[in-house]
């Protein structure tokens, strides 16, 4: 991805944009704006499942460090 798509530190997402995480594991974590504060996120309620939840609740659930949000970037697509 460009780094002029990313914002980085930034916590003001729009619907739609995909945020990001540090776990500190391989992949770390990707979650979806959804607006109002909110995204969609898995495993962090419930293994297995998507849930609508705060976007801060990555960090102080997961202890995680949010990195920043871009809008979707498909690079390969046509």
């Amino acid at each position: 991805m460009p780094a002029t798509m990313r914002h980085d530190r930034d916590r003001t997402p729009p619907p739609g944009a995909l945020m990001y995480w540090d776990t500190s594991q391989r992949a770390g974590h990707v979650g979806l704006c959804l607006g109002d504060g909110k995204i969609a996120s898995n495993d962090i309620r419930r293994k297995g499942y998507i849930d609508i939840i705060h976007a801060t609740d990555i960090e102080t659930v997961w202890g995680a460090q949010y990195l920043s949000w871009a809008p979707p970037y498909f690079p390969q697509v046509g």
